[in-house]
């Protein structure tokens, strides 16, 4: 995904991102979104729907840890 996403050509102006996809593929665009595109938290939503190997359960526990450390 991050790989999609760092081949599009970025619109000029006030850019809005919203996705959803697997864990990994969310953490790396959100990573992207920050530190290559300068996007602030509020210009984006991106949310993780599932993570390989995780029950719903043990998904919600780490995307919870995510959130708050990157809150931090």
């Amino acid at each position: 995904m991050h790989d999609a996403v760092a081949a599009l050509d970025w619109p000029k102006g006030r850019v809005s991102v919203w996705a959803a996809c697997e864990f990994p593929s969310m953490r790396a665009l959100r990573r992207h979104l920050r530190e290559e595109r300068g996007l602030d938290r509020k210009q984006f939503y991106i949310s993780s729907y599932w993570k390989l190997g995780c029950d719903e359960t043990s998904h919600k526990a780490i995307k919870r840890e995510d959130a708050e450390r990157d809150a931090a």
